[in-house]
């Protein structure tokens, strides 16, 4: 195994210490909202939420990895995301995750150290030469993060989240292949849950909440 594949490996562990524990990418708020009331309308959630958003992300990740430009892929991420507080959530995953690479990877240049989560995540894929399995390892550990929510709100058996997650492999395959033709931030599709992105931003406005986002 080559060293660059095991910081790949490492980059999406949950346990890495970037925060991502903290956001759930909406799914805490659809629960806490009574949408989400047993583990099939989680996997619909999930689901759902790749279809619309996971084709955006995956191709600022792809950008991101082979060198384009970090600033111009976030300039196109912020006009392409509805919601406020979800804009912000994916600026403090950024923000996260850079900390921890600056010092695990000292190496590795930013310049920007308030970058939206999935660039940041394609710029430390690109310090490992793994721009073309970066997307797919993106959106692998989104659905993770989501379905953390799950377990921690609804007390959902993690052995049958983890099946769920291995089910959907199929889709998250799909659409790491749907973005190989994307080569500039022109080209980044754009998804939108208007559902999701509102209760999003209430969310956000809660005076307790177990999640940030």
């Amino acid at each position: 195994m080559s060293q660059n594949f095991a910081d790949l490996l490492l980059l999406v562990d949950s346990r890495l210490p970037a925060g991502g524990h903290a956001h759930s990418g909406g799914i805490a708020p659809a629960i806490e909202a009574g949408l989400i009331k047993n583990i099939d309308q989680l996997e619909a959630a999930l689901r759902t939420r790749l279809k619309h958003q996971g084709p955006m992300q995956a191709a600022a990740v792809k950008l991101a990895a082979e060198g384009i430009t970090a600033d111009e892929i976030d300039g196109a991420l912020d006009i392409r995301m509805i919601s406020r507080a979800a804009r912000a959530a994916s600026r403090a995953q950024g923000r996260g995750l850079i900390r921890v690479a600056n010092e695990v990877w000292p190496e590795i240049v930013f310049g920007n150290g308030n970058l939206h989560h999935p660039v940041a995540f394609g710029v430390i894929a690109k310090s490992f030469g793994a721009a073309e399995i970066a997307p797919l390892a993106f959106l692998q550990q989104s659905l993770m993060s989501g379905a953390s929510a799950g377990v921690r709100l609804m007390g959902f058996d993690p052995i049958s989240v983890t099946y769920l997650i291995s089910q959907m492999r199929g889709a998250v395959e799909e659409i790491s292949k749907s973005i190989t033709q994307v080569e500039n931030i022109d080209s980044i599709p754009s998804g939108s849950l208007p559902g999701l992105e509102a209760l999003t931003e209430n969310y956000s406005k809660a005076q307790v909440r177990l999640f940030a986002s």
